[in-house]
């Protein structure tokens, strides 16, 4: 940290610091001049300590070097915020900003809304499809019984001695009239 220098004959503030006489007439001349009177005293100030250069020795030279460099990138930065003009901004970008957040927001909105519709569809499509294989089970669970019972019948029958007579079986038009508890195959 750099300590200012101990000024013992220098006036005091109220906190009873020491106040560098020369601060406080730069405080006073600022309040003084417009900003326009300033750029003027800041371009009398350069004139001057550019005259002074051939009396400056090198560490005072790149001194007065980088304090001009610093106020070429002050006065820079200074037009580019003028150029940004920030009621441009305010006036024309902020609403139009404002207007494409809205129109997000409302397509998010439909969106969200598609998405759960879609979802209730599913939800009950769900439904349907587990209903429909309930029902393909059963179906099959009977189909299952029913082959188990033409074994089983054709087992008795040839564990009861016997076969048949091809002639003896009912014709298939005669069957088509015979009513059944299942569903066609």
């Amino acid at each position: 940290m750099h300590d200012a220098p101990i000024m013992h004959d220098a006036p005091r503030n109220n906190g009873g610091r020491a106040v560098d006489p020369t601060l406080e007439n730069l405080a006073e001349a600022r309040g003084h001049y417009s900003p326009e009177d300033r750029g003027m005293v800041v371009e009398v100030v350069t004139a001057v300590l550019t005259t002074m250069s051939g009396d400056l020795n090198p560490t005072e030279t790149s001194l007065l070097g980088e304090v001009e460099a610093l106020g070429r990138t002050i006065a820079a930065a200074k037009q580019e915020i003028a150029a940004l003009r920030v009621d441009d901004i305010r006036d024309r970008d902020i609403p139009f900003a404002t207007d494409e957040l809205d129109a997000i927001v409302e397509h998010t909105a439909v969106a969200t809304n598609a998405i759960l519709e879609s979802c209730e569809l599913l939800d009950d499509l769900a439904t349907v499809v587990t209903g429909e294989a309930t029902q393909l089970t059963a179906e099959q669970n009977l189909l299952t019984t029913r082959q188990n019972l033409f074994i089983a019948s054709v087992a008795l029958i040839e564990a009861l001695g016997g076969g048949w007579d091809s002639s003896q079986l009912p014709t298939l038009a005669r069957l088509s009239k015979v009513p059944t508890l299942t569903p066609p195959l």
